[in-house]
Protein backbone atom coordinates (compact mmCIF):
# COMPACT_ATOMS: atom_id res chain seq x y z
CA UNK A 1 0.00 0.00 0.00
CA UNK A 2 1.35 3.39 -0.97
CA UNK A 3 0.66 6.57 0.95
CA UNK A 4 0.76 9.97 -0.70
CA UNK A 5 0.99 12.77 1.84
CA UNK A 6 0.23 16.22 0.48
CA UNK A 7 -1.20 17.89 3.59
CA UNK A 8 1.64 18.72 5.95
CA UNK A 9 4.29 16.08 5.32
CA UNK A 10 5.02 15.89 1.60
CA UNK A 11 6.05 12.39 0.54
CA UNK A 12 5.14 9.31 -1.39
CA UNK A 13 5.91 6.28 0.75
CA UNK A 14 5.18 2.62 1.19
CA UNK A 15 5.94 0.09 3.91
CA UNK A 16 9.65 0.20 2.98
CA UNK A 17 9.92 3.96 3.47
CA UNK A 18 9.90 7.20 1.48
CA UNK A 19 9.83 6.67 -2.28
CA UNK A 20 10.10 10.35 -3.19
CA UNK A 21 9.82 13.78 -1.67
CA UNK A 22 10.42 15.63 -4.95
CA UNK A 23 8.47 18.88 -4.75
CA UNK A 24 7.62 18.86 -8.47
CA UNK A 25 6.43 15.24 -8.43
CA UNK A 26 4.30 15.91 -5.37
CA UNK A 27 2.88 19.09 -6.91
CA UNK A 28 1.96 17.05 -9.99
CA UNK A 29 0.20 14.43 -7.85
CA UNK A 30 -1.56 17.19 -5.89
CA UNK A 31 -2.84 18.76 -9.10
CA UNK A 32 -4.03 15.44 -10.50
CA UNK A 33 -5.53 14.25 -7.20
CA UNK A 34 -7.42 17.54 -6.86
CA UNK A 35 -8.94 16.76 -10.27
CA UNK A 36 -9.28 13.01 -9.67
CA UNK A 37 -11.26 11.17 -12.32
CA UNK A 38 -10.98 14.04 -14.77
CA UNK A 39 -8.26 13.72 -17.45
CA UNK A 40 -5.98 16.74 -17.61
CA UNK A 41 -4.29 17.70 -20.88
CA UNK A 42 -0.51 17.41 -20.84
CA UNK A 43 -0.26 20.75 -22.64
CA UNK A 44 -2.32 22.46 -19.92
CA UNK A 45 -0.30 20.92 -17.08
CA UNK A 46 2.99 21.83 -18.75
CA UNK A 47 1.83 25.43 -19.21
CA UNK A 48 0.69 25.72 -15.59
CA UNK A 49 3.84 24.23 -14.10
CA UNK A 50 6.39 25.92 -16.40
CA UNK A 51 4.76 29.15 -17.61
CA UNK A 52 8.09 30.82 -18.44
CA UNK A 53 9.22 27.97 -20.72
CA UNK A 54 8.47 27.40 -24.37
CA UNK A 55 5.75 24.84 -25.05
CA UNK A 56 8.33 22.29 -26.16
CA UNK A 57 10.51 22.80 -23.09
CA UNK A 58 7.51 22.72 -20.73
CA UNK A 59 6.42 19.39 -22.22
CA UNK A 60 9.97 18.06 -21.88
CA UNK A 61 9.97 19.13 -18.23
CA UNK A 62 6.63 17.41 -17.70
CA UNK A 63 7.92 14.18 -19.26
CA UNK A 64 10.93 14.29 -16.92
CA UNK A 65 8.77 14.77 -13.82
CA UNK A 66 6.37 12.13 -15.03
CA UNK A 67 9.28 9.70 -15.39
CA UNK A 68 10.34 10.39 -11.77
CA UNK A 69 6.78 10.05 -10.54
CA UNK A 70 6.21 6.77 -12.36
CA UNK A 71 9.43 5.38 -10.86
CA UNK A 72 8.25 6.37 -7.39
CA UNK A 73 4.76 4.91 -7.90
CA UNK A 74 6.05 1.70 -9.44
CA UNK A 75 3.17 -0.56 -10.46
CA UNK A 76 0.54 1.62 -8.78
CA UNK A 77 -2.48 2.02 -11.08
CA UNK A 78 -3.71 5.39 -9.74
CA UNK A 79 -1.80 7.40 -12.33
CA UNK A 80 -3.23 6.91 -15.80
CA UNK A 81 -1.02 8.25 -18.59
CA UNK A 82 -1.97 8.61 -22.24
CA UNK A 83 -0.26 10.40 -25.10
CA UNK A 84 -2.46 13.47 -24.57
CA UNK A 85 -3.43 13.57 -20.92
CA UNK A 86 -2.89 12.46 -17.34
CA UNK A 87 -5.50 11.37 -14.84
CA UNK A 88 -5.58 10.29 -11.20
CA UNK A 89 -7.97 7.54 -10.11
CA UNK A 90 -8.51 6.47 -6.53
CA UNK A 91 -7.49 2.86 -5.91
CA UNK A 92 -7.44 0.59 -2.90
CA UNK A 93 -3.66 0.34 -3.17
CA UNK A 94 -2.76 4.02 -2.91
CA UNK A 95 -4.03 6.33 -0.19
CA UNK A 96 -3.86 10.07 -0.86
CA UNK A 97 -4.56 12.21 2.20
CA UNK A 98 -5.97 15.04 0.06
CA UNK A 99 -8.50 12.65 -1.51
CA UNK A 100 -9.49 11.15 1.84
CA UNK A 101 -9.93 14.67 3.25
CA UNK A 102 -12.13 15.71 0.30
CA UNK A 103 -14.28 12.58 0.44
CA UNK A 104 -14.79 12.80 4.20
CA UNK A 105 -15.57 16.52 3.94
CA UNK A 106 -18.19 15.86 1.26
CA UNK A 107 -19.72 13.08 3.38
CA UNK A 108 -19.83 15.40 6.40
CA UNK A 109 -21.58 18.11 4.40
CA UNK A 110 -24.08 15.62 2.95
CA UNK A 111 -24.82 14.21 6.40
CA UNK A 112 -25.30 17.69 7.83
CA UNK A 113 -27.62 18.64 4.96
CA UNK A 114 -29.77 15.58 5.64
CA UNK A 115 -29.93 16.31 9.37
CA UNK A 116 -27.63 13.42 10.35
CA UNK A 117 -25.65 15.20 13.07
CA UNK A 118 -23.91 12.01 14.21
CA UNK A 119 -22.79 11.19 10.65
CA UNK A 120 -21.69 14.77 10.07
CA UNK A 121 -19.55 14.71 13.21
CA UNK A 122 -18.06 11.31 12.35
CA UNK A 123 -17.05 12.35 8.81
CA UNK A 124 -15.89 15.82 9.86
CA UNK A 125 -13.65 14.25 12.52
CA UNK A 126 -12.13 11.95 9.89
CA UNK A 127 -11.55 14.87 7.53
CA UNK A 128 -9.87 16.93 10.24
CA UNK A 129 -7.62 13.98 11.11
CA UNK A 130 -6.27 14.03 7.53
CA UNK A 131 -5.35 17.70 7.66
CA UNK A 132 -1.81 17.85 9.03
CA UNK A 133 -0.73 21.07 7.36
CA UNK A 134 -0.83 23.12 4.19
CA UNK A 135 -1.28 21.57 0.77
CA UNK A 136 1.96 21.11 -1.12
CA UNK A 137 2.79 24.51 -2.66
CA UNK A 138 2.76 25.08 -6.40
CA UNK A 139 6.34 25.18 -7.70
Amino acid sequence: MQHVSLLGEKTIADETGVLTSSSRALALVAFLAAHAGSPQARQRIAGLFWPESTDAQALTNLRRELHHLRRALGREQSLVVTATDLCWHDTGTCRVDLRVFAIERDCALAAAASGDDEGALKHATRAIAEYRGDLVPRV
